[in-house]
């Protein structure tokens, strides 16, 4: 028991699913729009990457500025998940063999830990090294389970709920989405594609290297 009043409890269930709603609503609209745009053409801008103080696998802190002067992927999973998250950093291994290098820059890939109580940045390196991930072009962030959810809601547009204790398993405990998000090098949102398959990596990739491209 969580201590709330039946009523409350439902009112609080009930205003998580209308953000959830409202959250998904703009997201179609935006993944409708991006499917529109071609290439060659400037995406709009979804939203813009609040300031954030989170964790690398590495133990090194991250904020937003570290991330600007270059396009990014910002992804969204947890260690734990046996749900949709291994199809997405599946696709994820796969967006990361087609960016290409150059020296230390590139777009670079951020996955942000949706289950941070759990997934330490010593859970998180265990993760990305069985992934292979690259720890240059590939990051791994967690922190204070507050301020993730606070990023991906305001920042993503993404509804991220936790399961009330000991109701599900913990491989079910946080629903999330699992599109990707385009960021362009000033930290602005352009555009949200499929994580669970690969069906859109040509036109992220190709958004990317657009991206990397804009005047400053």
């Amino acid at each position: 028991m969580n201590g709330l009043p039946q009523g409350s409890r439902v009112r609080r269930i009930a205003a998580g699913w209308t953000l959830a709603l409202a959250q998904a609503i703009g997201v179609a609209v935006a993944l409708a729009a991006c499917s529109r745009t071609a290439a060659s053409e400037p995406p709009p801008v979804y939203a813009e990457v609040a300031p954030f103080d989170l964790v690398e696998r590495s133990g090194e802190p991250v904020h937003r500025e570290d991330l600007l002067g270059r396009p990014w992927v910002a992804s969204f999973v947890f260690t734990r998940c046996t749900g949709p998250c291994p199809r997405v950093v599946g696709t994820l291994r796969k967006l990361q063999a087609r960016l290409v290098v150059k020296g230390d820059g590139g777009p670079r890939i951020v996955t942000i830990s949706v289950d941070p109580t759990f997934d330490t940045p010593e859970v998180l390196k265990r993760y990305a090294d069985d992934l292979g991930a690259d720890p240059v072009r590939w990051w791994f962030l967690t922190g204070d389970e507050a301020a993730v959810r606070t990023l991906i809601r305001g920042s993503f547009l993404s509804p991220v709920e936790r399961a009330p204790e000991g109701t599900v398993p913990p491989g079910e405990s946080v629903s999330h989405r699992t599109q990707l998000a385009a960021v362009d090098p000033k930290g602005r949102v352009r555009g949200f594609f499929a994580g669970e398959s690969e069906e859109d990596l040509d036109r992220l990739v190709a958004l990317l290297d657009l991206l990397a491209r804009e005047p400053r």
